[in-house]
């Protein structure tokens, strides 16, 4: 039941990757900024071999699919869910508060922990009190003031400037969302055709 996943299915045969939180951020980075040139496919080359995949030409559609439904968790695959409009996290731009509330929630020192599973860490994070400080500040930045009466209104006005972040999101359900993920990934990989005897390299 509290089975964590190490392996992702390709072709039918299961392949251990790295699961460790720290290499998943480097994903989050990289499929928000890839760019249509060669260093760009080239850093998500060397991602696929830091996670232990050495892939053959034909086994990138089902490589590629895995590692997103790896990255975004199988749940999380399975819901329909809704992203919201406005962005309301960040990785980086929140890694502080990140950091405090797994201290003072878990006693975790993210910074010290040797190895912390990625579905685990983004589990923890999900699961954080509503006393916590980062939970407040999603809150701020998400919270609907239509409704509010003029005190409360200037209140939260103001928290999300404060914590405002500066990328706006489109509305997409997690199906397109993924979609989009394993869209933006395929094409730059067919951007750039070196290609040495069926296997993918970096040169």
């Amino acid at each position: 039941m509290f089975n964590l996943k190490n392996t992702i299915l390709i072709n039918g045969s299961s392949i251990p990757i790295a699961t460790d939180f720290r290499i998943w951020l480097k994903f989050q980075d990289l499929i928000q900024n890839l760019k249509e040139n060669e260093e760009s496919f080239y850093k998500l080359l060397n991602f696929f071999i830091e996670i232990g995949l050495n892939l053959q030409v034909d086994q990138f559609e089902d490589a590629l699919k895995e590692v997103v439904s790896f990255f975004s968790g199988e749940k999380q695959n399975k819901d329909n869910l809704e992203y919201r409009s406005e962005k309301v996290f960040d990785f980086h731009k929140d890694e502080k508060y990140i950091y405090s509330a797994f201290l003072q929630e878990y006693g975790i020192d993210l910074y010290e922990v040797e190895y912390l599973h990625w579905h685990k860490f983004k589990s923890l994070l999900q699961s954080l009190s509503e006393n916590c400080q980062l939970t407040k500040i999603i809150q701020y930045r998400s919270v609907d003031t239509s409704k509010m009466d003029k005190e409360n209104k200037k209140f939260y006005k103001k928290m999300k400037q404060v914590y405002a972040l500066d990328i706006q999101e489109e509305k997409l359900t997690t199906e397109q969302y993924h979609n989009n993920i394993r869209e933006k990934l395929k094409k730059r990989f067919e951007d750039i055709q070196k290609i040495k005897g069926g296997e993918i390299v970096n040169e």
